[in-house]
């Protein structure tokens, strides 16, 4: 599942559903986490990433307000400083950490 350019709110459905970002702040309302849960896929917005040389928390960064989790990218990682920005929101997600999310194979990052 893609949104369209600009701001986006995507409702996948029942069953895994993936979700490629385009690096607009995308709002996702049913994202599920877990080993058959939903998928992100930032790997079109990440240069230089590479899972067995890169810090994974160089480039993406997970935040939490009112019970939503915040799915911010570096596309650079540590080269060029840290400048994170936010790609999508996932409405409902409280406290999800990034080591949880790479680990239950929700998030595409190469």
């Amino acid at each position: 599942i893609a949104g369209e350019s600009g701001h986006n709110t995507l409702i996948g459905g029942a069953g895994s559903d993936r979700f490629a970002l385009g690096g607009e702040d995308d709002t996702i309302t049913d994202f599920t986490t877990g080993l058959q849960g939903d998928v992100l896929d930032i790997k079109d917005l990440l240069s230089g990433y590479s899972p067995t040389s890169s810090v994974l928390s160089d480039f993406v960064q997970l935040s939490h307000s009112g019970g939503n989790t915040i799915v911010s990218v570096d596309r650079d990682g540590a080269a060029n400083g840290s400048e994170f920005t936010p790609v999508a929101t996932l409405q409902g997600v409280g406290d999800l950490l990034l080591e949880q999310l790479a680990a239950s194979n929700n998030l595409i990052a190469y």
